[in-house]
């Protein structure tokens, strides 16, 4: 795993600053949310590992990065159809449209040739890695989908 791309070192580290601070505030908090607990020490771990060239790094940090993607669009769709409702609406131009280029930034990195060469990706090309990281997403939704409808279900 040597001649790490240096964008490798740079996204690692933002990835594990935002879970310290994530896990600090999650920690903080009066109520302890083990949700948010777990997901943070899980993105600090996927960094990490991401950093090593792991390759379920790469898929965990590539799935969180198309589901900001997908759900930042609709968001951002929402403003601009109702920015004559909405106060102070360039934050919410900055907030979601600036979420939307990083993270479609980011995506594109991740599927640049050096990366995907450092990541030992040999039998999948782009395609075949844009395939699998869509349907992954699309399951992942419906699965989470399914689980919501029963806890609401079981609710009742």
């Amino acid at each position: 795993m040597s001649n790490r791309p240096a964008g490798i070192s740079i996204l690692a580290l933002i990835y594990i600053l935002i879970s310290s601070i994530g896990l600090i505030s999650s920690i903080s908090l009066p109520a302890v949310n083990w949700l948010a607990i777990l997901s943070m020490l899980g993105l600090g771990i996927s960094a990490v590992a991401f950093y090593m060239g792991q390759k379920w790094a790469w898929w965990i940090i590539a799935t969180l990065t198309l589901i900001s993607i997908i759900i930042n669009v609709p968001q951002f769709y929402y403003i601009v159809t109702n920015s004559d409702l909405i106060p102070d609406i360039r934050k919410y131009y900055l907030k979601h449209g600036g979420k939307i280029v990083v993270q479609t930034l980011i995506l594109l990195f991740m599927f640049s040739k050096p990366i995907i060469k450092f990541f030992s990706f040999k039998t999948l090309n782009r395609a075949k890695l844009s395939a699998i990281l869509i349907a992954a997403v699309v399951v992942l939704f419906f699965v989470l989908k399914l689980f919501s409808y029963l806890m609401l279900a079981t609710h009742r």
